[in-house]
This record gives C-alpha cells, structure tokens and sequence, in this order.
C-alpha cells in the first residue's frame, strides 16, 4: 500500500500536537482523538490522530528532534528540541478529508507546506464536514479501492506467466556466466 507525505515547515517554532489537534477539530466541526507513540531520542511529536467516529483510520504526524551542533543529521538526540518541520503521512486507500484537514490546520497555524496538495484534489474535502458527509467520502473512497483491486488483480495475473517465463529463460544463461566467471578468477581455466 503506497503513502502519501507532506512536510509542512514553520519559521518559528512549530505548533504543540495539542494545539494542531484542537484546531482540526474547529476546522471540521468533529470529534479528533489523539494517540502519542513514546517519546524517543529520533523524534521529538509521534502521533496518530483520527476522527472519534473512525479511530482506525488516522493520519500520522511527527516531528524529528534536531541534531545536535556537529553531529550527522542521523544521530538526534534527546533532549533537544524538534525541528520546525511537521510530517504528515497518511495510505492512499484511506478516505483523504482527515490529511486535508490536518494540512490546513498545520497552514493556519503558520506553516508552509513543501509541497501544495492540489487545488483540484482539496476541492471535494471542503470543511467543516457532517457526520453523514463524512460516511458519504468513505463510501466513496472504499469503492475507488475495491475498482483499482479490481484492475490491478486481473493485471496481475495476466502478467505473471510473462515475468516467470522471462526468469526461467535468463537462468541457464546467468549459470554459465557465474561458472566462466568463478573458472576464469580462481585459475585453474
């Protein structure tokens, strides 16, 4: 299953989880719950947040710690704050209003996404939302899913039988290449 991630950056410090958490539920006018990873010396905010009627369903967020001065980027430490960037993750078969809406609480707090999710594509995920309407998007969003299983399991199939024809006729040459190879390097050909 892909993912789809934007980083939103803030020129000041960013915004507590609570704070983000608190402004998605003014955003869409529905109940947001929260649930926070430990705390870790890589990030500084790990949590999942979703809407109460669908707690399965969230939208990752987390902010890496900085690094400490002189250290490779790959090495935070404890301690230290996080960087004043915000990721935001979520899978490509979930239904998208909950990613919007936490991207547009994350632009109204102040930060800049680093890359602008598309006009086009927020369109259909206007806020604030109704319970119905929110069933209505996952309905939508389910059947999308089931029609793209649809396409790519037949496609699968049909293309399977090609790529393992493919691997067993390549076999016997890779074979003989190795053993010139490993006769040719230990000298005795």
């Amino acid at each position: 299953m892909g993912i789809v991630e934007h980083s939103v950056r803030f020129d000041r410090e960013a915004p507590s989880l609570a704070t983000i958490v608190e402004r998605i539920g003014r955003l869409t006018g529905l109940g947001v719950s929260v649930t926070e990873s430990q705390a870790d010396g890589v990030f500084a905010v790990r949590a999942k947040i979703a809407f109460n009627r669908y707690p399965t369903e969230h939208v990752e967020v987390y902010q890496r710690r900085q690094a400490a001065p002189g250290e490779p980027l790959h090495q935070p430490r404890p301690g230290l704050p996080g960087e004043p960037i915000v990721r935001i993750r979520i899978y490509i078969a979930q239904e998208p209003t909950l990613f919007y809406a936490t991207l547009s609480a994350l632009e109204v707090l102040g930060g800049v996404p680093d890359k602008s999710a598309a006009t086009a594509d927020r369109a259909g995920y206007d806020l604030p939302v109704s319970d119905a309407e929110l069933d209505r998007r996952r309905r939508k969003a389910r059947q999308r899913a089931f029609v793209a299983a649809g396409v790519a399991v037949p496609a699968l199939v049909l293309t399977s039988p090609i790529w393992i024809a493919k691997l067993l006729i390549s076999i016997p040459g890779g074979v003989r290449k190795a053993y010139r190879l490993m006769k040719g390097s230990d000298g005795t050909g």
